[in-house]
């Protein structure tokens, strides 16, 4: 199960994000605030000697957790921007290897092609939002059209035509990982309770840690919150991959329409 966002979409996610990046300082010093007014009258000494070796332990399991979660976010998010883009010249392969059939249908197989890559880089921003597109599903319909009424006469163009038919079916898993990321992310929900017990459990210890300075520890709070805020933008910023700062784009296929358009 993973922890998705609802119905939001990415712009309100992202608003979200920087709202919650900016409320931990603040949510931070509060807490301060209320333990050092509870605690005001206890010693110093045993009490930070006790939490020194609770926050160095709690702090090592945030930057474990943080790492894990790192690598596990740029790994998912590497791997759907090189797939989009072997999806995009996989795609182009059928255009390419078209001329095998000769003919008319040739030039209805590349016209089809091209129809089908204008329609995924002008649907992007709605696939990037996890929403259907009937635009691309009408043109790879269309795709599909075309190669399923060639009547193929030699090994080759059998080939040829099984070949195509594995590369749309390809191309139509691809989107619907891509529609499926979009929606619900990265990280399943277990990580991100973790990450988040771990971040609020190294705030908390150090607002329990006590310093006489008392704008001291305020100032040490709102570094550490900022810190902890920012860290976990960047979770969520790669957690949705298909809409955040750090988003993937459709290099692939704007870089087979601009072979399209070279093409005499």
């Amino acid at each position: 199960m993973r922890l998705a966002c609802g119905g939001t979409s990415p712009g309100v996610r992202l608003g979200g994000r920087c709202r919650r990046r900016a409320g931990n300082p603040a949510v931070g010093l509060g807490l301060l605030f209320l333990i050092r007014r509870a605690s005001s009258k206890r010693p110093y000494q045993p009490h930070n000697a006790v939490l020194a070796g609770c926050l160095g332990f709690v702090g090592t399991i945030y930057a474990i957790t943080s790492v894990f979660t790192m690598f596990h976010e740029l790994g998912g998010y590497d791997r759907l921007r090189q797939d989009l883009r072997k999806e995009a010249f996989v795609v182009a392969s059928i255009a390419m290897d078209s001329p095998v059939m000769g003919g008319p249908a040739q030039q209805r197989i590349e016209d089809a092609v091209r129809a089908y890559n204008e329609a995924v880089l002008a649907e992007w921003p709605r696939t990037a939002r996890g929403e259907f597109s009937t635009r691309v599903e009408t043109a790879r319909k269309q795709l599909v059209g075309e190669l399923a009424v060639l009547q193929p006469q030699t090994e080759v163009q059998r080939t040829f035509v099984s070949e195509a038919l594995k590369a749309v079916q390809g191309a139509t898993a691809g989107q619907e990982y891509q529609l499926f990321v979009a929606r619900s992310g990265l990280l399943e929900a277990v990580v991100w309770c973790a990450l988040l017990v771990s971040a609020a459990a190294a705030l908390l210890f150090c607002c329990l840690f006590r310093l006489r300075e008392g704008r001291l520890q305020a100032l040490l709070v709102t570094v550490i919150g900022l810190v902890v805020g920012s860290n976990l933008f960047l979770v969520l910023d790669l957690s949705y991959p298909m809409a955040g700062l750090l988003s993937v784009s459709p290099d692939g296929y704007a870089e087979v329409m601009d072979l399209f358009l070279r093409r005499p």
